[in-house]
């Protein structure tokens, strides 16, 4: 028996009046997916346990098979190691972020204007955090940046509960003073975060967007801490060797802690990328796999609901009918299982906690010579 579990991260949605009172998903046109659904159990799954903040990495951890009761640690920890970092067992890792603060003497009078801003390359960003790595003088905090333009702050044997850390994305407006972080162990954190200021002042790249009218990225932000992640084995846990491709670093991080071989694949709806997945799926499946994931994070990048059910009907088009095609090869029954790890409204641009829908589709294949 083969397996094969399709995640698409936030296709579930809410119904929108310029959708005709539909869901993005529902208002698609999805022939395949619909074709699919006539042979298969269709239902709801709750993936974000009610008891948890509505953070789609828990839903992530559900649908690959680990409970996030027992299993979450953070989602920063689960990124670095998606992105091709390592951590000891006693590291503490940070997401670090690029801040606005409005231009005051006093650092905790600043203002928080933006985080994170779009009008900056990864090029740039990078170079900023180097900045800063390189005025470090406390080795046990180590400054990394990946590809992606994602950075964090490893604390070398650190505290892995410092205190109250607040996304930079959900503070904006409120005095910085007002949002560091608290607790005992982070009056550490919060020099590191106030020396970052006095260095990226006057870097050129700073100099450089007040000149275009553009706000300066004038300090860093640490929120998110995460111990490292530890999860059971997947080939012990089920007795499958698995593997995943995945456009998403956190779901890649998921399967490198879960001893499952991961291809990364940019997140785009290119039909050619599109088609490619579902290819690479699927010979990674017969290549002595057991199961595959496929790990889709390109509906959560939508900023509309019709951006968003016009995605639905590309993947649809290219990437489930492809799927299907190639599952023809596949000369053994198996199971296909079609879901989300969470909700994600375009309306709020952020995880949702209600049910999410599942497919489950069962494909019996009698041995050569042998009557089904």
């Amino acid at each position: 028996m083969k397996y094969i579990s399709i995640i698409l991260s936030g296709i579930s949605d809410r119904t929108y009046k310029e959708l005709d009172g539909k869901t993005p998903f529902s208002k698609a046109d999805t022939p395949n997916f619909d074709k699919l659904a006539e042979s298969s159990v269709t239902g709801l799954i709750q993936t974000v346990p009610t008891s948890f903040t509505p953070v789609g990495d828990a839903g992530a951890l559900t649908a690959a098979g680990y409970p996030p009761q027992e299993y979450y640690t953070g989602r920063a920890g689960f990124e670095l190691l998606g992105n091709g970092f390592s951590m000891k067992k006693d590291d503490v890792v940070f997401f670090c972020s690029l801040v606005c603060l409005s231009e005051n003497d006093v650092y905790e009078e600043s203002t928080i204007l933006e985080a994170d801003p779009q009008n900056i390359s990864s090029e740039e960003k990078a170079a900023l955090i180097e900045a800063v790595k390189s005025e470090n003088k406390n080795r046990c905090f180590e400054f990394l940046t990946a590809k992606n333009g994602c950075s964090f702050l490893v604390w070398h044997k650190g505290e892995p509960a410092p205190g109250k850390l607040l996304s930079p994305g959900r503070i904006i407006g409120k005095t910085a003073g007002s949002c560091l972080p608290k607790g005992d162990f982070t009056p550490v954190l919060v020099n590191i975060m106030k020396r970052s200021r006095e260095i990226l002042e006057t870097h050129p790249i700073n100099q450089k967007r007040r000149a275009l009218g553009l706000k300066a990225l004038n300090s860093i932000w640490l929120w998110c801490v995460s111990s490292k992640p530890e999860l059971e084995k997947f080939r012990k846990r089920f007795g499958l060797k698995a593997c995943a491709v995945s456009t998403s670093s956190y779901f890649s991080g998921i399967a490198v802690s879960a001893g499952i071989s991961v291809t990364r694949t940019q997140s785009t709806l290119s039909p050619i990328k599109l088609k490619r997945t579902a290819v690479n799926a699927i010979n990674k499946l017969l290549r002595s796999n057991d199961l595959v994931f496929v790990y889709l994070d390109i509906l959560t990048k939508c900023r509309s609901a019709k951006e968003k059910a016009y995605a639905i009907e590309l993947i649809d088009k290219f990437f489930i009918f492809e799927l299907m095609e190639r599952t023809s090869l596949i000369n053994e029954s198996f199971k296909l299982t079609i879901s989300s790890d969470h909700a994600f409204p375009v309306c709020s641009g952020k995880p949702s906690p209600e049910a999410v829908p599942i497919l489950y589709y069962l494909n019996e294949k009698a041995p050569e010579n042998q009557n089904r």
